[in-house]
């Protein structure tokens, strides 16, 4: 809820195929879908979870029925006056800058990649950018809201499955620094050693 509340900014949704991904963006869409007034975009392929109306607009674009690439439907929605854009899935150089262009302009952006952990993620999408990557690291290590990383389980009972979170929040003392730098390593030894005030990660929820 306090990420989803940010009027700016990024937040990554990383996880291996069916780790739940696609239904914690929805459910966080949807919390802003009914607490405040906002124009929001998805851009899905495809689209898995609909989001009826409530006090936001929601303009669905599927890829490769509505638009060609996810990459043109950024830039499309940059033309809509949205507040809000979520995309399914990023997949490539081309859908990661138009992200970033839309992250440096003002949007609250949400997004989802394949990766195991929040560090690992928040380094593929850096790492998108090539040679450039040490001047975007420089800006979203002041952008980035937080990486959600998550993994599911099936219950001991059998009865279904259930989602375990990371939580890599940004803030300006301990971690924009570490991600302007682009230390990896070091981010994650603090995450995995509970050093980061307001982020957790799945050792301490597996133990309880």
């Amino acid at each position: 809820r306090t990420l989803a509340q940010r009027p700016r900014g990024l937040i990554l949704f990383v996880g291996r195929t069916s780790a739940g991904k696609s239904t914690t963006m929805a459910a966080m869409l949807q919390h802003i879908n009914l607490n405040a007034a906002a124009h929001i975009v998805r851009i899905e392929d495809p689209l898995e979870i609909p989001i009826p109306p409530e006090r936001s607009l929601i303009t669905e674009r599927q890829v490769g029925s509505d638009v060609a690439s996810a990459d043109l439907a950024v830039h499309d929605a940059l033309r809509q006056r949205p507040d809000v854009i979520a995309v399914s899935e990023v997949r490539d150089t081309a859908t990661a800058g138009a992200l970033y262009e839309a992250i440096d302009s003002g949007h609250l952006v949400l997004a989802s990649l394949h990766a195991p952990t929040p560090v690992d993620g928040l380094a593929r999408f850096v790492s998108y950018f090539n040679e450039d990557a040490p001047q975007r690291a420089q800006v979203l290590s002041q952008v980035l809201a937080g990486v959600i990383g998550q993994v599911r389980l099936p219950r001991l009972d059998r009865r279904g499955y259930r989602a375990f979170f990371e939580l890599l929040a940004n803030d300006a003392q301990q971690v924009a620094p570490l991600i302007a730098e682009r230390r990896w390593a070091d981010l994650k030894s603090a995450l995995n050693e509970g050093r980061l005030e307001q982020s957790f990660n799945l050792s301490e929820q597996l133990l309880q």
